[in-house]
C-alpha cells in the first residue's frame, strides 16, 4: 500500500497552492469476492484531495478477510486512510523512474474495469529490448541471496494502468534471500504504453517473469498477459 501511494499518488495543484494536507478515510465493506462496496469518505481534506482519494482507493484489488474461528472467507468492514503530505509527496516524484510524457493519443476508460479481451497488448514505454537492458542494468542482485547462492525467476502479477503506470503490483511465484522485493521495486519504476480496447485505453492484468541468476546475464523477459487479441 505504501508503495502504491508512493507511485500512484498526484497531489492536486490546487491543493498544493493551498497547502491543504491530512489523511483523508474511506470506508467500505470487502465482500467474500474481494469487491469494495459502499465506500465513503469518512474523514475530509477538501473537495481536489477527497476526490483523489477515491481514485486512488477505485485502483485498488483486495483479497477478502479470512475468520480467525472458522477460517472461512467473510466479508468485513475497512477503513483505509490515505495521507496527503506535501514534503513526502515531493520526495515520490524525486523518486518516481518512470516520469515520461503523458500518453494522450487515445481516450482513456474511465469504468475502473480490468478488461481480459483486449485489441492490443500493453508495452513497455520504450519496447521490449529496452525493458529487458533496463532490468538487467537496473536489478541489484541481494546480498542475502548471493550468501546463500539463491536463484531462481520471480514471477510477478500487476496491473497497467490506463496511464500507463502499474498499481497491485504482488509476487505470485516468490524467490527467497530479497529477490522478489527487489524485483517488485525495478517493475514498479517502469511506464507503459497501456492496453487498448475499442479505441481506447484499459486496464489489463500482466505477468511478467524477473531472473535471477548469480552466473551470466538475467534471462530474457517475455510479456504474459491474460486474455489476448
Amino acid at each position: 500500500f505504501k508503495r502504491f501511494i508512493r507511485f500512484h499518488l498526484v497531489y492536486p495543484e490546487e491543493a498544493l497552492k493551498a497547502k491543504e494536507q491530512g489523511n483523508v478515510a474511506i470506508q467500505c465493506v470487502i465482500s467474500e469476492k474481494g469487491e469494495a462496496l459502499y465506500p465513503k469518505i469518512v474523514k475530509h481534506v477538501s473537495a481536489s484531495v477527497d476526490a483523489e482519494a477515491m481514485h486512488l482507493f477505485k485502483l485498488l484489488k483486495w483479497t477478502p478477510a479470512i475468520a480467525s474461528v472458522t477460517k472461512k472467507i467473510i466479508a468485513t468492514e475497512l477503513v483505509v486512510a490515505f495521507p496527503f503530505e506535501i514534503s513526502k509527496y515531493k520526495k515520490y516524484c524525486k523518486e518516481r523512474g518512470f516520469e515520461k510524457p503523458d500518453i494522450i493519443d487515445k481516450p482513456a476508460d474511465s469504468s475502473f474495469v480490468v478488461y481480459e479481451k483486449i485489441d492490443k497488448l500493453p508495452a513497455y514505454f520504450y519496447g521490449n529490448d529496452s525493458l529487458v537492458k533496463y532490468i538487467n542494468t537496473s536489478l541489484e542482485y541481494p546480498s542475502a541471496a548471493k550468501i546463500q547462492n539463491i536463484e531462481g525467476t520471480v514471477v510477478l502479477n500487476c496491473i497497467v494502468e490506463t496511464d500507463g503506470k502499474l498499481s497491485n503490483i504482488r509476487v505470485e511465484k516468490p524467490v527467497g534471500g530479497g529477490c522478489s522485493e527487489e524485483a517488485i521495486e525495478v517493475l514498479a519504476k517502469t511506464r507503459w504504453v497501456p492496453a487498448i480496447s475499442n479505441g481506447k485505453y484499459v486496464r489489463y492484468e500482466l505477468h511478467y517473469p524477473i531472473a535471477f541468476t548469480l552466473q551470466g546475464a538475467f534471462h530474457d523477459n517475455t510479456i504474459k498477459g491474460q486474455g489476448g487479441q
